[in-house]
């Protein structure tokens, strides 16, 4: 195979990687046997390596790992994650639950995304985003974001700010743009932390507020991954196209599997966030899911860590949604509940 790889790399430059890369995920969907020798043979301390590139490595691993299928290949999922470089300082990687990764890449590849105001469309395309009007019944393109061609498309997330005048988009890898409605990007918010083929990076959550501290900003952009690290950021568009971190938050030590996905609500200020305890892919598909949902008021100031006002909390189901309330007044939570959180947050 080796050989084979070797004469197609000499004919077509980068068409080896590609197709080792579709060979070793077409085999770990049923059997990671194969798959194990060849990253044992790839490990960083070998002087000759099957996969020489470690980005590559650990993109083609993380791949083959979220395609397979049969449970019994829990040992060597480990085997394989065994041949990865050690890293240094900084976050580990972090694997989403494999049914939460079949979910998403189910999902088509392209996204509709309508303003709260219903006037404008933005339409996410393969490395565009276009940005329509109701005037004509959304048939002429008034705005057109270039974006770069995103490997994982389904991962990708579009969210319009509160006034309807920004647009701001994610990429899989985490990097987030904002736009203008003529489709001219203003600025690029890169992630904290991103490793190739790690869609823990990906952002469930891209949500836009109304900020009204400081003149100097327009609006608030809160930057969820799946991780469940939490980034504020306040953007100015006037005279000084920028941005700046405002704060930084992180749900693992709540949810140590990370969030499938965060919304908002403006008219209660509630911040909600869904996460998956366990979705499994079993013989018979999509196993049950016990995820867990919490609304969450954002609060002015929590500074000292706090909480100064009751706090409403739900509880979501797969069939239920329930409303946990003290004895005291009703739709109040009662203090077992609390969560400590970020200024804010």
């Amino acid at each position: 195979m080796v050989p084979f790889l070797h004469r197609c790399e000499k004919h077509s430059p980068g068409a080896a990687s590609e197709l080792l890369r579709e060979y070793l995920v077409t085999l770990a969907k049923g059997d990671l046997r194969l798959p194990l020798k060849i990253f044992q043979h790839s490990k960083p301390d070998l002087q000759q390596k099957i996969i020489p590139d470690q980005d590559q490595l650990m993109a083609t691993v993380l791949e083959c790992i979220y395609s397979c299928g049969p449970s019994n290949q829990l040992p060597l999922c480990y085997g394989i994650l065994d041949c990865l470089p050690q890293r240094g300082p900084g976050p580990a990687p972090f694997l989403l639950p494999d049914g939460l990764v079949c979910l998403v890449n189910r999902q088509i590849s392209w996204h509709l995304v309508l303003a709260s105001n219903g006037k404008l469309l933005a339409a996410v395309q393969d490395q565009c985003v276009e940005i329509r009007s109701a005037k004509d019944d959304f048939t002429s393109v008034i705005g057109k974001c270039q974006v770069p061609k995103d490997p994982k498309p389904q991962w990708r997330r579009v969210a319009w700010s509160y006034d309807c005048t920004l647009l701001a988009y994610a990429e899989s890898m985490g990097t987030v743009r904002v736009f203008d409605l003529m489709g001219s990007e203003l600025f690029v918010i890169a992630p904290a932390s991103s490793f190739a083929g790690d869609l823990s990076c990906a952002i469930p959550g891209l949500i836009f507020l109304e900020y009204k501290a400081s003149a100097q900003w327009l609006a608030e952009l809160l930057v969820i991954n799946y991780r469940g690290e939490l980034r504020s950021y306040l953007v100015s568009v006037e005279t000084n196209q920028s941005y700046q971190e405002s704060h930084s938050f992180s749900f693992s030590s709540h949810y140590p599997h990370g969030i499938s996905t965060a919304i908002y609500h403006p008219a209660h200020s509630f911040l909600g966030r869904l996460k998956t305890e366990r979705l499994c892919k079993g013989p018979g598909g999509l196993g049950t899911s016990s995820a867990v949902g919490k609304l969450i008021p954002l609060e002015q100031s929590l500074r000292d860590q706090e909480d100064t006002k009751a706090q409403r909390m739900c509880k979501i189901t797969a069939n239920q949604l329930e409303l946990r309330a003290g004895p005291g007044v009703p739709g109040q939570a009662s203090g077992h509940h609390r969560t400590l959180l970020h200024p804010r947050y």
